[in-house]
């Protein structure tokens, strides 16, 4: 969890020139992998998306 953090730290500060660091597709991606609240944030920034976190099967 601290790894997310410090993450999404770093892309913050990358960030701060105004530009997305990562693609909708790399954020979400990233989000389905980690929780990030960052990439979480991204995706829902223009208000289009909703991302729902992907359903895991139990076989």
């Amino acid at each position: 969890e601290a790894f997310v953090v410090l993450m999404d730290i770093l892309h913050a500060m990358r960030g701060l020139g105004g530009e997305t660091i990562l693609t909708p597709f790399q954020a979400m991606d990233l989000w389905q992998d980690t929780g990030s609240r960052r990439c979480y944030e991204q995706m829902c920034a223009d208000g289009r998306v909703s991302p729902v976190p992907a359903a895991t099967e139990k076989h």
